[in-house]
């Protein structure tokens, strides 16, 4: 079998190259897309970052409230007992009074 000539080697290397600069633009286009879905992945990062504050600001301030509502409660419960132990020892002292 002849060797081939320089003008089909010429041939062999321009359809080569035509087949490498397909691939390279393939391979831009897929880069352009993953750098695009980067941007956007990025984007939405930062968006669940700022919820995520938000929702931790949220929660901190629902637990300050429930702490001064358990604190309110208690001042409640320890007045209410002592207005029922105010009663108890007044009616004590007005059975004790009664008594001759």
């Amino acid at each position: 079998m002849a060797a081939p000539t320089n003008t089909e080697l010429i041939l062999q290397l321009r359809d080569s190259v035509a087949a490498l600069e397909g691939r390279i633009n393939n391979l831009d286009d897929r880069l352009k897309r993953l750098e695009t879905s980067h941007d956007k992945t990025t984007d939405l990062g930062t968006g669940l970052d700022k919820r995520l504050a938000v929702i931790e600001s949220l929660v901190t301030e629902q637990r300050k409230q429930l702490d001064e509502t358990d604190r309110r409660r208690f001042a409640v419960m320890i007045m209410f007992l002592g207005s029922v132990a105010t009663l108890i020892v007044n009616l004590a002292l007005l059975a004790l009074r009664k008594t001759p």
